[in-house]
């Protein structure tokens, strides 16, 4: 069963371009409220590596084609590439690599990038360069795309130069963008600045987002013994 099929368009008039046929996906709503109170109705189940929607569904309820029913009962799931989760840990570095490009150049301590460089500034250490792409003051870092050769030095201190502000700054290393600081926290686990006094611990953003992924492993699906019940019940659904 192709999911869509069973929405019915409605006209719908847009007055600089006439009458169009939309789907309706009020209905959508209504049955995921029904089947989502219902708890009777549902289990969890937790992903392994390789799974997909449709296999998930084949494994289930012995087809593919009811992969449509964990997305109606997970709502959080709008977008299948960013939301499901990934296999850890190539799947998620990749992935992770494409949100947060370039290299985090990560301030030593006690300086400040309070009103210095300028985002698209060129900046250099020796043969070094890179152009700034992203300041982030309360976390203690910048990240950069690099423009020589050879990347910024790493597990060394250096001063990074703007070339047409002047500012300098003392870096303390250089990671991958998805290295970075997500956020810091003291002992209460409050988020806390980089350089707050009572700073104990750094998350990066690779750690927070294995948590989420972690999360995200977890999701509901309907009973195998429900499913027919269910599917039957959307399809009448949208019959009316």
């Amino acid at each position: 069963m192709t999911y869509f099929s069973n929405f019915k368009k409605n006209p719908y008039t847009l007055n600089d371009i006439g009458t169009l046929e939309v789907t309706n996906i009020a209905l959508y709503s209504k049955i995921f409220a029904r089947v989502a109170d219902d708890i009777a109705l549902y289990s969890y189940y937790t992903f392994v590596n390789g799974d997909r929607l449709d296999t998930i569904s084949q494994k289930l309820y012995g087809t593919p084609d009811y992969y449509w029913t964990i997305l109606l009962i997970n709502p959080d799931i709008i977008n299948t590439y960013r939301d499901l989760p990934k296999e850890y840990n190539a799947d998620l570095i990749n992935y992770l690599s494409g949100l947060y490009p370039g290299k985090a150049l990560k301030l030593a301590t006690n300086q400040s990038l309070a009103g210095k460089f300028n985002i698209g500034e060129v900046v250099t250490f020796g043969l070094y360069t890179g152009v700034i792409e992203q300041k982030f003051p309360t976390l203690g870092y910048l990240t950069v795309t690099v423009t020589s050769e050879d990347s910024f030095p790493t597990n060394q201190t250096f001063t990074l130069t703007g070339s047409t502000s002047g500012n300098t700054i003392q870096i303390a290393n250089v990671l991958e963008g998805y290295a970075a600081p997500h956020h810091y926290l003291n002992e209460a686990d409050e988020w806390v600045r980089w350089n707050a006094e009572d700073m104990v611990t750094q998350v990066t953003i690779l750690e927070h987002e294995t948590l989420l992924n972690d999360i995200r492993s977890q999701i509901k699906i309907i009973k195998p013994e429900s499913i027919y019940a269910v599917v039957n019940g959307f399809e009448r659904e949208m019959r009316r």
